[in-house]
């Protein structure tokens, strides 16, 4: 039996290929929110002012992106990895772990863009409903042994 936690694993492979897109679209993100704060000079606090006290829309937008990733990201990857132990048909977790990714990645542009809604509510929608997904599994899988 090949060990979960590995590349020979097809699952893990998959999980470990969208993670690693999902971190570095976190890494953009924060790097897009330090460069839009760097441009408009906003001051959120009495340090950071240099001669500006408003806030920039565009500042708080990719800010809010970041933020919502920080709330929705870590949740799909730590879900991920105990949705591997329940060694799940790899169709199946492919589309999940994919699907999740696409949606994390639309959700950034709809917020970014300003799309109104309701584009960004299904987007978030979607994204949690797939770590719901997993989790149940999971929850379902390891009842059987309480």
């Amino acid at each position: 039996m090949t060990a979960r936690f590995s590349y020979d694993n097809p699952v893990f492979s998959c999980y470990a290929f969208y993670a690693s897109i999902l971190i570095l679209k976190m890494f953009f993100v924060a790097f897009a929110t330090i460069l839009s704060h760097k441009i408009s000079e906003p001051s959120i606090t009495v340090d950071d002012s240099t001669s500006s006290t408003k806030t920039n829309v565009t500042v708080e937008r990719t800010r809010r992106v970041h933020l919502n990733d920080l709330e929705n990201i870590p949740l799909f990857l730590f879900a991920g990895l105990l949705y591997i132990l329940t060694d799940p048909p790899f169709d199946t977790a492919q589309m999940y772990f994919r699907a999740f990714t696409a949606v994390r990645i639309l959700h950034t542009i709809i917020y970014l863009n300003a799309i109104p809604q309701p584009a960004r509510a299904i987007a978030h929608t979607i994204s949690l409903l797939l770590i719901i997904a997993m989790t149940v599994t999971v929850i379902s899988q390891a009842s059987v042994y309480l």
